[in-house]
This record gives C-alpha cells, sequence and structure tokens, in this order.
C-alpha cells in the first residue's frame, strides 16, 4: 500500500483529518529515522572500544615480549608503526565523522 493509499485510509476508517494522520506518520518516519542513528553511532561507539581494547593489548605483548628479550623490537618496529598508523588513521575518521554529526 502506498502512502497517500494508507493516510486515507487511516482517515477514513478512524474519521481523523487527513492532515492530522499525514503528520502523525511523517513524525513516526522521523522518530524510526533516530532510532536507526542512534543504533548506528552505538555501534560505531562500541567498535572504538573494542579498537582501543586490542591496540592497548597488543601494545602491552609486544611491550613484555621485548622485556624478555623474545623479539628484536627495533627489527619490527616499521612493521608496527606502518600498521598502527593505518588504523589510528580509520580511527580518527571516525571520530572526525562522529563529531560532525553531533
Amino acid at each position: 500500500m502506498y502512502r497517500d493509499e494508507m493516510i486515507s485510509e487511516i482517515s477514513m476508517r478512524c474519521n481523523i483529518p487527513v492532515e492530522d494522520v499525514a503528520e502523525v506518520l511523517e513524525e513516526e518516519e522521523n522518530i524510526i529515522e533516530e532510532e536507526r542513528y542512534c543504533r548506528k553511532r552505538r555501534k560505531k561507539i562500541a567498535f572504538a572500544c573494542f579498537f582501543a581494547t586490542a591496540a592497548a593489548a597488543t601494545c602491552a605483548t609486544v611491550y613484555v615480549l621485548n622485556k624478555k628479550n623474545k623479539i628484536d623490537l627495533e627489527k619490527t618496529k616499521y612493521d608496527i608503526e606502518k600498521v598502527m598508523r593505518k588504523y589510528i588513521d580509520k580511527f580518527e575518521k571516525m571520530k572526525n565523522d562522529y563529531l560532525a554529526e553531533r
């Protein structure tokens, strides 16, 4: 059923003016869109928290392995910086998108 048909059907069945029905349906659509936006934002925040936790765990692991002389940090420093820079750039883009939405 198309929107106009639905509005006229509700209006006839409930004896409510067409304008009021259209206004209520529009408000309902706005509420649904806002709920979608909030869910999307919550997912982004959860991902950012997960990413921060993973990055902290990685840094702690590298630090401990370096202390025990299991790895040579200077040898792998370039690779770690390259990978971390990639993810930090993604994280900064997400942060800028989130702040721009506010």
